[in-house]
């Protein structure tokens, strides 16, 4: 996601990967779409990306605000 985010670069990639494994989780069990061991696979790739999106939005909603801009 471009702009600054509140926790910096290291915390960005943290909150990423947890949404990633959360993306990932949430398909193999709603969507009832096994997890492969095939890196390459398009929707784990989509459900992955998803994930973390979503979790830094959600991250940017609550702390965005706790930095002021300098």
């Amino acid at each position: 996601m471009p702009g600054r985010d509140p926790g910096g670069l290291v915390g960005t990639v943290l909150i990423g990967i947890a949404g990633a494994f959360i993306g990932g989780w949430l398909s193999a069990t709603f969507l009832d779409r096994p997890i492969a061991n095939n890196v390459v696979d398009p929707g784990l790739w989509v459900a992955a990306i998803a994930g973390s999106l979503v979790l830094l939005i959600v991250y940017r909603l609550l702390f965005g605000h706790s930095r002021d801009p300098r």
